[in-house]
């Protein structure tokens, strides 16, 4: 896999499905048929989330990787920044002890609409007490709280090109300018994810995005950059993520930060891209 920088993607000008697929294939040069053969023809159709699901929601398990990689919830205050739909959410949810909280926020009114169903239908209602909606935009977050969340899930807009292979986007108006556009939102909200996580406190970093361009350069840009009174560090995905891979025959595939699952490696599951961050004090 080569690695394509939000900086030398910008000013590309080709557009459309032969631009995306030249693309494509230059950070996948080995492996880009088989990738997209998984995604249209080998889909992994999901697990159902048990507990405290009401009635089954199902998940890609790569996803479920991704949200249990900071490791289970328990009593602590969770901040899950781009919650619809709900999925991850979900996740955060099973694990969480009665004196935990989980802030879901989402700032699309009808994503929004379609998370306050997900966890009306698939969350026990004691439970459901314990999960607040909101609707910030999350680039903006350090404007409203600092210092404040255990854990945050920054499981961020993307160029979800899965979703555009399979026809369910308009990939004739695709271009490689749209990775720099999307990284340039995904670094504000990571960045204002490290400003509302405690000293201590773990961040995910994830997508559903095949172009590094919005994966571990938007993570390493942030480790380069830093933020004051702040010191980040990586860190290895939890144990109850590996344990969850092992169960699903899921292959981690690790970078220089955070890890691909990638569908043909991990029987159409996928693509997830996801990393662990510690804020440490200075």
């Amino acid at each position: 896999m080569r690695d394509i920088s939000v900086y030398s993607i910008i000013n590309m000008s080709e557009r459309g499905p032969d631009a995306f697929q030249s693309f494509y294939a230059g950070i996948y040069p080995d492996r880009w048929n088989a990738i997209q053969d998984a995604i249209l023809h080998r889909p992994h159709h999901g697990v159902a989330l048990g507990s405290p699901a009401e009635k089954p929601y199902y998940l890609d398990p790569a996803s479920k990787v991704a949200a249990l990689a900071a490791g289970p919830s328990g009593n602590q205050i969770i901040l899950d920044m781009c919650a619809a739909p709900g999925g991850k959410t979900l996740v955060l949810a099973s694990s969480l002890d009665t004196s935990g909280r989980i802030t879901a926020n989402e700032r699309s009114a009808a994503r929004r609409s379609r998370l306050h169903r997900v966890l009306d239908e698939h969350v026990t209602r004691t439970l459901r007490q314990q999960i607040n909606v909101t609707s910030h935009d999350a680039r903006r977050w350090s404007l409203h709280e600092k210092n404040a969340y255990d854990m945050i899930l920054a499981d961020v807009p993307c160029s979800s090109e899965a979703h555009l292979l399979a026809g369910k986007g308009d990939i004739n108006t695709w271009s490689p300018r749209r990775s720099s556009r999307i990284a340039h939102d995904q670094y504000a909200i990571l960045r204002a994810a490290i400003q509302a996580i405690r000293p201590g406190g773990r961040i995910v970093y994830s997508t559903c995005a095949l172009s590094p361009a919005e994966n571990e350069a938007v993570v390493l840009k942030a480790l380069k950059k830093g933020e004051a009174q702040a010191r980040l560090e990586l860190l290895q995905p939890a144990a109850t993520a590996l344990e969850s891979a092992k169960q699903y025959s899921i292959t981690l595939e690790p970078r220089e930060a955070g890890c691909y699952i990638l569908p043909d490696a991990s029987h159409g599951t996928g693509p997830i891209y996801f990393c662990v961050l510690q804020k440490l004090s200075t």
